[in-house]
């Protein structure tokens, strides 16, 4: 396969993450929540099988929107579904938020990926 011919996977990190943390998000290890995680990376395998590439973008949103700068109302009841949620339902989405967080920083620049973005504002 010549350079011109070779598949990239662009990917939504935090899309990934999410659908993750809502579906294995009480998947732990030793006390620790890990479904963000297993979920994010058997998800990559799997679209790098599915479409027969190693070369792989993973983009992460970081810090807040300009979306939600330029429409105020963008996600407005999350936020609120949020504030108003349990302790226990908080503390299982910060358990999420910090599994991206640790995912982004240390686990995929550790397993040997490089071309891993977060862009402020996007």
């Amino acid at each position: 396969m010549s350079c011109d011919q070779v598949r990239w996977l662009l990917l939504d990190a935090n899309n990934l993450c999410w659908r993750s943390y809502h579906v294995l998000g009480s998947l732990s290890h030793d006390d620790k929540p890990t479904g963000v995680t297993f979920g994010f990376l058997r998800d990559l395998a799997a679209l790098q099988k599915q479409h027969g590439t190693f070369h792989v973008v993973i983009c992460f949103d970081v810090g807040r929107s300009l979306r939600k700068r330029l429409c105020p109302s963008y996600k407005g009841t999350r936020r609120r579904r949020l504030l108003e949620s349990t302790e226990e339902e908080q503390g299982h989405y910060y358990a999420g938020k910090s599994q991206i967080d640790n995912l982004r920083e240390d686990i995929l620049p550790s397993l040997g990926y490089r071309n891993v973005f977060g862009v402020k504002g996007l």
